[in-house]
């Protein structure tokens, strides 16, 4: 009897033990049932976005049991198909309880020229899940070269109040690319420029002016100007989007009087108008720096062939401190009655430029200078001498006749000597007619025509560096 109650008790045991073990593959009713299986399923992008990238979608048909682990790789691109290398991650998981993963695919570009491509991404396997019946997708790529828009300008604005700034791209596109361009709150100064520049197919730069704008009493010091990138068509933006040009106030220019007149580009320059009643000066420069006044000119030649025989003195009229208050009046110029086209004058020096013509050359300068000593507002010619009281560390200037017919001319004059203090000047000068009786010759500035004689203008004006001493 012992016996047959332990063996009743054993199988009942055992029955317990089956029972439990089988529960989670046992229905309702108590049946048995299978354990459902999972399919993956793949989907792609048709093409890769503009910054040639595309997103591979991985999907189950339910919920994962537990985690899938799916193996990518590259496969065939279909026939007639020029293949794009790319870049993804070959191994994906798909956690447990979810049912799907992306994969980024990354087109290279590196190298490619434009036209059609593709890339074709397949499952390798997956462990967990059943392959779909078509386990590869295929991606499309239209690539188009997208070129980087970058920035390039001046360090500084010269003494003209211009720079010179840059748009390029990295290297010519097959399509325009426009670039628009706007001025950064964080500037100092107002500039202007053209805000639409358009880089053509083929092409790989654009050059354009930035002018800034001086201010009224504008303390000296130094402003910057930003210009940055807007927006962009048919391109992005490179790591230099923007530019910083300063305007260091007022300008300081070194010129070198040699004769070879290539450092006048920045210049201030006043143009003679094309209706200008004397026209023999075509344009005038001028520059400074802490000690020098630089001036520049150009005298268009009445007899460039018989140069030599052709003798032309110049009037040179300063005034030192920028102001008419102060100095003297002109009321007619020297050995006539031609008065100069300006609006006031307060002069307060008068230089006599003679010179020799030889070959090509203006040599052998002499340099009358006369400095005013009457109040303020009498005739310029209450004159001191100075003349020979100065070498060419005070005055000096160098000319050549150019085969154009045109004679340039730069000369610099020493702002101690002639007390050029003040961060401000004006200048106007005359060319005479040495062999048609000292008559007036050239002027400027000098306005253009109106009502038959010249239309009065302003001195040509100079903001200068401050003080000096060399």
């Amino acid at each position: 009897m012992k016996k047959y109650f332990l063996f009743l008790t054993t199988l009942l045991a055992a029955a317990a033990v089956i029972s439990c073990g089988e529960k989670d593959n046992i229905d309702d009713d108590g049946n048995g049932k299978e354990a459902k299986s999972v399919t993956l399923s793949i989907k792609a992008d048709a093409s890769f976005d503009e910054n040639n990238s595309a997103t591979v979608t991985l999907t189950l048909s339910d919920p994962a049991p537990a985690d899938v682990t799916v193996k990518l790789s590259k496969a065939d691109v279909q026939s007639g198909k020029t293949e794009v290398p790319a870049d993804f991650n070959k191994e994906v998981t798909i956690r447990k309880g979810e049912k799907t993963a992306t994969v980024s695919v990354m087109a290279d570009i590196l190298g490619l020229k434009e036209g059609e491509y593709q890339f074709a991404l397949k499952i390798a396997s997956a462990e967990g899940a059943e392959l779909p019946a078509d386990p590869v997708v295929y991606i499309n790529l239209t690539f188009v070269f997208v070129p980087e828009v970058n920035l390039f300008a001046d360090n500084q604005f010269a003494s003209n109040c211009e720079a010179k700034l840059t748009v390029g791209i990295s290297k010519a596109a097959s399509k325009a690319v426009t670039v628009k361009l706007a001025l950064d709150s964080q500037s100092k100064a107002e500039a202007e420029f053209d805000d639409t520049v358009v880089i053509p197919a083929g092409e790989t730069s654009r050059d354009i002016v930035v002018k800034v704008k001086l201010a009224d009493n504008l303390a000296a010091g130094t402003y910057p100007v930003i210009v940055k990138i807007a927006s962009i068509e048919n391109g992005k933006e490179g790591s230099n989007n923007a530019v910083t040009i300063n305007l260091n106030y007022p300008f300081s220019t070194t010129v070198y009087i040699d004769g070879e007149f290539d450092d006048w580009a920045g210049a201030l320059e006043w143009p003679t108008p094309e209706d200008a009643e004397f026209k023999g000066i075509r344009t005038l420069k001028l520059a400074a720096s802490p000690s020098k006044l630089y001036i520049y000119f150009e005298i268009v030649e009445p007899s460039p062939d018989n140069f030599d025989a052709y003798p032309m003195p110049i009037d040179i009229f300063l005034d030192c401190d920028g102001s008419y208050a102060t100095g003297g009046k002109l009321t007619s110029t020297d050995n006539e009655n031609t008065t100069l086209p300006y609006v006031d004058s307060g002069l307060n020096w008068y230089i006599e430029l003679g010179n020799v013509h030889s070959g090509n050359e203006y040599t052998d300068f002499t340099y009358g200078a006369y400095k005013f000593i009457g109040s303020d507002g009498a005739s310029i010619w209450s004159l001191d001498n100075k003349t020979g009281q100065y070498g060419a560390d005070q005055m000096f200037g160098i000319g050549v006749l150019g085969d154009d017919g045109i004679g340039r001319l730069e000369i610099q004059i020493d702002r101690t000597y002639f007390e050029l203090i003040n961060t401000q000047a004006q200048v106007g000068i005359k060319v005479m007619n040495g062999n048609g009786g000292w008559a007036c010759y050239g002027l400027t500035p000098i306005g253009p025509m109106e009502g038959g004689a010249s239309k009065r203008v302003d001195m040509a004006l100079i903001n200068m560096p401050e003080y000096a001493v060399n």
